[in-house]
């Protein structure tokens, strides 16, 4: 007898339907169905977007004349522009990573401004042959990609 009630209750739970994951009052996934993928890209935003930002902040202390290191070289154009935009995407950063809304579409705004800078510093510098600064943007170019592409996967 033992055996028969065992039996028919695998069967019962054998026939239910599986559950739909647990979603949360607006419609998201819950925390804990969430990917690893997004857990991972959600961590690399913040990250890049502070190397964005620390990457500016740097070069803007240069350029104002203050040492950094072996580097000096004062260049009035651009102390301003590069601060702006180190607190610029610093500003993006700590959003992001405080996981306020609409935070990746900021981080997304945030780089593509900073993208439109690096192509303006570059008609700047590559026709003075300032090949350390030229590097410098195509580098800043190149995280600011990899941030958009971050920004815009996550």
């Amino acid at each position: 007898m033992a055996y028969a009630e065992v039996r028919t209750r695998e069967s019962a739970a054998e026939r239910m339907p599986p559950t739909a994951p647990a979603r949360d009052p607006a419609g998201m996934m819950n925390a804990l169905t969430t990917s690893s993928r997004d857990t991972r890209s959600g961590r690399a935003l913040p990250v890049l977007l502070g190397i964005g930002a620390v990457g500016f902040a740097a070069a803007s202390t240069i350029h104002f004349g203050l040492p950094l290191g072996p580097l000096t070289v004062p260049f009035p154009g651009a102390r301003i522009p590069e601060a702006v935009l180190a607190v610029l995407l610093g500003a993006s950063a700590i959003y992001v990573a405080a996981r306020g809304p609409a935070g990746r579409w900021l981080a997304l705004a945030a780089v593509l401004i900073s993208l439109l800078a690096v192509g303006f510093g570059l008609t700047v510098t590559l026709p003075a042959a300032l090949w350390g600064d030229v590097v410098y943007h195509l580098a800043a170019a190149a995280v600011l990609i990899v941030t958009a592409v971050v920004a815009i996967r996550s």
